[in-house]
């Protein structure tokens, strides 16, 4: 969403001119549609092929009022941790969980985070980790912000 502003001004100020840009997210965010990602491969229905070290970001993310975060995965291989971070994959980290192998690529479950509370608008990095493994640590579906 879009929205601008322009006033006519008065003798001896100019107008006032002004835009900005919104994007509107679901409360469900789904890999595939990530802003930005490195390491890892995007399909329609996930994220895969993650390794230690990959991410994947979201822009402009809301966080007022959110006090849990679940994300849903798979893993048929090592499986590992995710971690939440705001702005940067170095950024603050603001949530960690735990994921375990399920024996499946393909049927997910939900793992909720432990979240540090946070207020207002940031860049979100979920970063993966599980050091020594450079692919096969999980299947990414989605977050679910509540």
């Amino acid at each position: 969403m879009e929205a601008s502003y322009l006033d006519r001004g008065a003798f001896p100020v100019a107008p006032l001119r002004g835009t900005q840009m919104l994007r509107l997210r679901s409360k469900t965010v789904h890999g595939s549609s990530a802003d930005h990602h490195q390491g890892v491969k995007l399909s329609k229905s996930a994220v895969s092929q993650i390794g230690h070290g990959d991410f994947i970001s979201f822009k402009n993310i809301n966080f007022d009022g959110i006090t849990k975060v679940s994300a849903k995965v798979a893993s048929g291989g090592t499986g590992g941790e995710i971690h939440l971070r705001l702005g940067s994959t170095q950024g603050e980290p603001i949530g960690k969980a735990t994921v375990q192998p399920n024996g499946s690529w393909r049927d997910y479950i939900d793992r909720d985070f432990d979240l540090k509370k946070c207020h207002g608008r940031h860049d979100l990095y979920v970063c993966f980790h599980n050091p020594g493994v450079s692919n096969g640590l999980m299947n990414f579906a989605s977050l679910r912000f509540h």
